[in-house]
């Protein structure tokens, strides 16, 4: 699912989807510095973007976001998404967990 997920509700609904129908259930957590993100939404502004994506949207994700808790802390690969070697290893990763 792509998806913000803010919410541990939201995750625990496809945490648990994953368990009902015996699948892997893996969290790919993207992050970059809070500049980087807000330089992004500012180049799409400049250029038609698919993306509903505002500084103010980012703002209330950012106050909405709620951690992660001890069981999506273990299903979760964390990629720095400002470095291409950081996302392809995080991305070889979560291969690898859904293939065992």
């Amino acid at each position: 699912m792509d998806a913000t997920f803010l919410r541990r509700s939201e995750r625990r609904v496809f945490r648990d989807l994953a368990r009902r129908i015996g699948v892997r259930f893996v969290i790919v957590r993207c992050e970059a510095p809070l500049v980087a993100l807000r330089a992004r939404l500012l180049a799409r502004a400049t250029r038609q973007d698919a993306s509903d994506a505002t500084p103010a949207v980012l703002e209330r994700q950012l106050s909405n976001r709620e951690g992660f808790s001890p069981a999506e802390a273990v299903a979760a690969v964390t990629c720095d998404t400002r470095q291409g070697e950081s996302l392809a290893g995080a991305m070889a990763e979560v291969e690898a967990r859904l293939a065992d």
